[in-house]
């Protein structure tokens, strides 16, 4: 029997005493014929991509995503947000 190198970073989950989140969880893992990792790594991406395509820019953690892939700090990027917002309410003045 060949074993499977396991590949990636390992995280500790603990679930709140009396919640039922994880026999939830495992149900619907089951159901959709994936693994517990795999379910809940496919529902905190979709969580991430959804918040990420209905408030890109304006949530904190859109712009800590943007500053981190740009190289620059929030405060820069906010700075800038304004000035946007500002040119486009000019020209909507127009």
């Amino acid at each position: 029997m060949a074993v499977r190198k396991r590949e990636g970073q390992q995280l500790l989950l603990r679930f709140a005493e009396g919640s039922d989140l994880r026999d939830r969880l495992q149900e619907v893992a089951k159901a959709n014929n994936r693994t517990m990792t795999q379910e809940i790594l496919f529902r905190l991406e979709a969580s991430l991509s959804e918040e990420r395509a209905t408030n890109p820019v304006t949530s904190e953690s859109g712009l800590k995503f943007l500053a981190a892939t740009k190289g620059q700090s929030i405060a820069k990027l906010d700075a800038r947000l304004n000035e946007l917002e500002q040119r486009v309410k000019a020209l909507e003045g127009r």
